[in-house]
């Protein structure tokens, strides 16, 4: 049973329409399941949206030479705060949203042994490789897709690409478009990805 999750990701737009992030942790929050955001924001701030949904924005004032830098530099944040709550309480899963939370969520899954999975609303291919690090970008979802218990896209060419073009093994691999509820169906993957171990490993940070 899944009583406390963990949700990585950069944005949290509690206003905002037709929201994955949001609609995920409100519908989460709505069937008694402690919810918490991690995400990035203009300062570090915690606040709750009822009873079970609890917000923690971190912030991050470095700059970098180019947006894969400047993410990958946040995720550190990402990663301390996302610790910071998972000493003091256990949490059944992690879900961290697109390879730009993917460091975190697979940082702090090995530090406590807890399984992660993912959401990649796209791949770099869909988006046109249009930067000159978007190789690096191709490589952290690939890697994304193979340390996470469970893949979920959110639309059919994003699941054939990670299929076909990255080999993400069927098993691993759900596409939640089309379906009548999508987050009654991501409990249930959740449910399923308790159920495979999760190694710990050393990390850095």
């Amino acid at each position: 049973m899944i009583e406390r999750i963990l949700v990585i990701s950069k944005d949290f737009d509690a206003a905002g329409r037709m929201d994955y992030v949001k609609d995920l942790s409100f519908y989460m929050a709505s069937r008694g399941i402690e919810t918490h955001v991690v995400c990035y924001g203009g300062e570090d701030n915690d606040y709750d949206l009822g009873e079970n949904l609890h917000v923690h924005q971190v912030k991050f004032v470095l700059g970098a030479n180019n947006p894969y830098n400047w993410h990958m530099l946040m995720n550190n944040e990402l990663k301390r705060r996302s610790r910071e709550l998972m000493e003091k309480e256990k949490f059944d899963i992690i879900h961290c949203i697109d390879w730009i939370t993917y460091p975190a969520a697979v940082g702090v899954s090995r530090m406590f042994e807890r399984p992660f999975v993912i959401t990649i609303r796209s791949t770099e291919k869909e988006r046109g490789f249009s930067i000159p690090e978007s190789s690096l970008i191709s490589e952290m979802e690939w890697l994304s897709a193979y340390d996470a218990s469970r893949i979920m896209t959110l639309g059919q060419t994003t699941y054939d690409i990670l299929f076909h073009d990255y080999n993400v093994p069927a098993e691993k691999l759900i596409n939640m478009g089309g379906k009548d509820n999508i987050f009654d169906e991501t409990l249930r993957i959740y449910e399923d990805a308790m159920k495979i171990p999760v190694v710990a490993k050393q990390v850095n940070g």
